[in-house]
Order: C-alpha cells, then structure tokens, then sequence
C-alpha cells in the first residue's frame, strides 16, 4: 500500500489534504513519475525523495491549502543549484486538492486495495480533478500521454506489486519481515508454530499457522516469490519438491550452504524435479558478497535480492526461465 495513499483518510481528518505527485522527469532525479507525497496543514505522509524539491513542494502545497480550493496545477522543478540539489534532472510535479468531504470515498478505496483491487486514476488537462476509480484487476502503472501542462495522465495503484510466500519464523525469518515492512510486498508468513509469529505484524505481513505449511504453496499467488528457512530441513526438502511442481514461480530461494543444496539437489531430482528447475533454486540466498551470518545482515542481503528481483524487467513466472531473479 503506498503510504501517502494508506495515509490519507487521517491526514484528510483534519480538513483538506492535497496530493503531490511527480508528474514527470527528465534526467536524474530522487523519485520516479508517479510517486505521490499527501499533505494537510500540519502533517504528511511518503515522500518525493527529501531536500530543497521536497520543502519547496510542501511549501507551495500548503499555500494552496490556505486559499480556496484550485484546479490541479502543474509546476516545473530544475534540480540544480537553487534547489541546493545536484540531481541535474528536471522534475515536474502535479498540485491536487482533495476535500475533507471525500474522507470516507477515501477510506473505501484504501480497503478495496488491501482486499486486492487496483485504484486507478486519470486526469485530463484543464479538469476539475482526477477521476477515481477502483478496478478489480490491473498492475501499477503510470503513463503521460502528452505534455506535462497539456496531456493526459493516468495512474493505477495496486497494494502490492509482488507477492511472498516466506516459510519460516525462526531468526532469520524474524530479521526479514522487519526489514520487508513498509514494502510493496506482501508477506503470507507461514508457520506450524502459533507462538512464533512477532506481533505487531507489519500492515503488509499476513501471519498463517499452518499444521500441513506444504499446502500453503499451493495457495500462493501465481509469479509469487518463495522463501524457505523453516527449522526442519526434511520440511525445507518437502516445501521445495512442492514450489518446483509449479510453473509459475517467480523467485525460489532456499536458506542454507552449498551442501545443502547439493543434497537438495540429488534428492529433488531423484523425485522427478527437472535439472532446469533445480538451477533456478537459489541456495544458498542473498545477494553474494556479503559473509555475514547473523540474521539482520542475512535477512538485509536477502530482501536485496528480492529487491531486485521485483524490479527485474527479466523475472518471469516460470521456474524454468528465472535468469535476472537468481542471485
């Protein structure tokens, strides 16, 4: 869930909230066309990457709050040296006033995200305001038709971009969830054991106790990413052999050294498991060059990797084919 939009209905408690987005870039700049910080008088929530762009934007937002309400407005942003900013990009950012009224408009579409749907919105140059609407389907997009003062810009928001199906509530398991919390991924922590789970549960965790976690995989959204690091290896083997069944597995990484997977390996394949898939079993996990074993610096190497594997243009949702997700 995008913080600004997770935010809002409280910020809009207060009175009128206004939406700061970035509209478009050219060249190098803090965030990426689409990022949206909300704001009302005295509080916001997200960010357009800090520094002099972000005060400059919060300023000007609240100047708008303190007159009657505008159009959307869209202001051009040089990141250079009167910005105290040495980006050298070009930023521009889109002003929209959303009214207290709309607080419970908003609260619904903040639900109807957590519950799966896509919020999307579109606004056309020279309109009153964007168009909301909750879709049942869609991935997050943002697309410019046009010019930043005479085009069209729609947006979809989804809660999450990527699915995680972490089995393990161990150290490590621990260590990663507070790491991943705040992301766009959402987390199904599954565990046999009830009194594993830390509480509170970050907003993007789902706690599951599971007596048979292998049916779990099952469950797991297609081009889900797989974690396994429960505390019994006979459990990791049998959780595997359920993963590499699918093929629509977006990133499998399995906690352990170059022996276990080894034995992994010979046993996974002597139980039909394709060559081809065993090479897209990440073993041990992290992004390499970090030896550290504690659990944070584990735990922080690993959400890295998934990291990086949400970003890749190349992962896929077919084991077989994993190339930019493995490490």
């Amino acid at each position: 869930m995008p913080p600004w939009l997770a935010a809002l209905p409280a910020l809009l408690a207060d009175g009128d909230a206004e939406l700061v987005s970035v509209l478009k870039v050219a060249g190098s700049a803090p965030r990426e066309a689409g990022a949206t910080l909300a704001l009302n008088l005295t509080d916001s929530a997200d960010t357009l990457g800090g520094g002099h762009l972000e005060w400059e934007a919060i300023a000007h937002a609240r100047a708008r709050l303190l007159s009657a309400p505008q159009a959307p407005e869209v202001l051009r942003f040089a990141l250079g040296p009167s910005l105290g900013q040495c980006c050298g990009g070009v930023v521009w950012l889109l002003f929209e006033r959303v009214a207290a009224r709309e607080r419970d408009a908003w609260r619904r579409r903040a639900e109807a995200l957590r519950q799966g749907a896509t919020l999307a919105r579109a606004l056309a140059a020279g309109a009153a305001g964007s168009d909301w609407t909750v879709e049942t389907e869609g991935d997050s997009t943002t697309r410019l038709s046009g010019g930043a003062d005479d085009g069209h810009w729609q947006q979809r928001y989804r809660a999450w971009r990527r699915e995680l199906a972490l089995f393990g509530a161990g150290h490590v398991g621990q260590a990663l969830v507070r790491v991943l919390a705040g992301s766009d991924l959402h987390t199904r922590w599954i565990d046999q054991r009830e009194d594993a789970f830390a509480a509170p549960l970050p907003d993007n965790v789902d706690a599951i106790v599971s007596d048979e976690p292998t049916e779990e995989v099952a469950r797991a959204a297609p081009g889900s990413a797989y974690l396994v690091m429960t505390h019994r290896h006979d459990l990791d083997l049998e959780l595997a052999w359920h993963i590499l069944r699918r093929d629509d597995v977006g990133f499998f990484g399995l906690i352990g050294s170059q022996s276990k997977r080894a034995r992994f390996e010979h046993r996974l394949a002597a139980r039909g498991i394709a060559p081809e898939r065993l090479g897209a079993m990440v073993c041990p996990i992290g992004l390499p060059g970090i030896s550290a074993k504690d659990p944070p610096s584990i735990a922080i190497a690993v959400a890295a990797q998934l990291l990086r594997w949400r970003d890749s243009t190349q992962s896929t949702d077919s084991v077989g084919r994993v190339k930019a997700a493995a490490p």
